[in-house]
């Protein structure tokens, strides 16, 4: 018997059922489309950091300069652990776990150095390279080529053979063989090298590129140890900065300082403070991703407030509805119907509304293209509603009816 009751009402009051339906169609449409909407920005978050290269590069205090910066065998030792270092004995503080921990966190490094040398009574640069990305003037971007010589290529740099890229200047001046002859010494200490040339750039003319092992030698030889002008690397994963400054790079590094403060290294058996910085240059990365990290909270507070506003919208739809009712329900009331059935039959009628207007939201979401729905939202949304419809319906039944009617009057 409800049922034709139920309809009949609705007949009476169709603009409060067809407003409580319209409200919760389009909460649940919104609501569909918010969660699309967060889906697709988490998936360009993660192809942004997918795709970013994150490179760091030892610095000054300052982070004003990154080269010539004389590093020692442990910074070196921290970027390409031991097999970069040739006769490597125990040296210092990074044989330990932490500095394995910091390779872990590396892809790829790249190491400059530069040592002066002498050929047929010039001076010369001898720049010893892990990779053409170590010295940006070698690249073509810059504007420097190199031909090289069958079946030569840059991966010469990654090895510790005697080969070198000469100037295209200094062609003429090879032997008959392709070989030049380097005169290196460093106080009384003195190294020649021969090495086969299998290169010509279009760079400095007073600059010869050679792989990074055979410099490290000759640095060996002439001081005893080896160092690097510069070290740049590529993280292995664009994510783990803050990571990697956690458990690996502050260990051994601070950030750039512009005022150029000192930090105490207490941990250091030889330094009373940090002697470098780590610049890591991840800025446009950051920058990207907190746009779009904005995007993804204005949208879950979005999401959030239309599940608050369900509350909202049914605590005021149902004292509406239930408000315009009050004489029928004062006459229930004399002819002997419990509140119990009232509220029953009031909140059946309204929850129907609610949920079918959340279910056709459901269902135009799907017709657009909607996949993947926000199961937990979708069914807060109309709890909420429906509770506070609930709470409207009790706050009305529990009043005096027929003195509300006289007052209404």
């Amino acid at each position: 018997m409800a049922f034709p009751y139920m309809i009949q009402r609705i007949k009476r009051q169709p603009l409060a059922v067809v407003l409580l339906f319209g409200l919760n169609f389009v909460t649940a449409l919104l609501l569909c489309v918010l969660h699309t909407g967060s889906i697709r920005l988490n998936e360009q978050i993660d192809a942004v950091y997918d795709n970013a290269t994150v490179t760091c590069q030892v610095s000054s205090i300052t982070g004003t300069q990154c080269d010539n910066l004389h590093l020692p065998e442990w910074v070196i030792r921290l970027f390409f652990g031991k097999s970069c270092i040739p006769n490597s004995s125990g040296i210092s503080f990074s044989d330990d776990a932490d500095a394995e921990r910091f390779l872990t966190y590396i892809a790829d490094a790249y190491a400059k150095v530069s040592i002066k040398g002498q050929f047929r009574g010039g001076s010369v640069n001898i720049i010893g390279i892990t990779d053409i990305e170590a010295d940006r003037a070698l690249q073509e971007e810059y504007g420097c080529y190199i031909t090289w010589q069958e079946p030569f290529n840059d991966a010469i740099f990654s090895g510790s053979d005697e080969y070198c890229v000469i100037p295209e200047t200094m062609l003429t001046a090879l032997s008959e063989g392709g070989n030049i002859e380097i005169h290196f010494q460093s106080g009384d200490k003195a190294v020649t090298r021969e090495f086969l040339a299998v290169g010509a750039h279009t760079g400095a003319d007073d600059v010869i590129y050679c792989p990074w092992g055979i410099t490290a030698q000759i640095n060996r030889e002439l001081d005893g140890a080896i160092h690097a002008d510069a070290i740049t690397a590529v993280l292995r994963d664009s994510r783990s900065v803050p990571e990697f400054w956690e458990n690996a790079a502050g260990n051994y590094f601070v950030e750039p300082n512009p005022e150029g403060e000192l930090t105490p290294w207490e941990e250091s058996p030889i330094y009373n403070n940090y002697p470098y910085a780590l610049l890591v240059n991840d800025d446009k990365l950051e920058g990207t991703v907190s746009g779009l990290q904005n995007n993804l909270s204005f949208f879950r507070l979005c999401t959030t407030a239309m599940i608050v506003l369900s509350l909202i919208v049914g605590l005021v739809a149902g004292h509406l509805i239930v408000r315009k009712r009050t004489r029928a329900l004062a006459l229930q009331q004399i002819l002997g119907r419990s509140n119990g059935n009232i509220f029953a039959e009031i909140l059946l009628e309204l929850a129907a509304s609610t949920a079918i207007g959340i279910i056709t939201g459901i269902g135009l979401s799907f017709l657009m293209g909607v996949k993947d729905f926000p199961l937990s939202a979708l069914l807060a949304s109309p709890a909420l509603c429906i509770l506070g419809i609930a709470s409207a319906i009790i706050s009305i039944l529990h009043k005096d009816l027929i003195r509300t009617i006289k007052e209404d009057a």
